[in-house]
């Protein structure tokens, strides 16, 4: 299993343009891989993690959470 927690930037109110194409393609990249996504957008949806890890192990599939700049206070 492998957990990944990643800073999703690019959607909107992003302020840089450049990171537009992360949000553009990295969905569509972890979809193709078959890889189950877990969108954060509120500091309260850390309380979700625990359960997610459990399941990332207990399935031993990786396991993306994406945290946009609202779950980090951004915008």
């Amino acid at each position: 299993p492998l957990p990944m927690i990643i800073s999703y930037r690019g959607e909107l109110g992003e302020r840089v343009a450049c990171q537009v194409e992360m949000a553009v393609h990295t969905k569509a990249i972890l979809d193709q891989l078959n890889i189950q996504t877990y969108h954060f957008h509120k500091p309260e949806d850390v309380d979700e993690i625990g359960v997610i890890l459990k399941h990332t192990f207990m399935s031993r599939k990786p396991t993306a959470i994406l945290t946009d700049s609202h779950f980090w206070g951004g915008y």
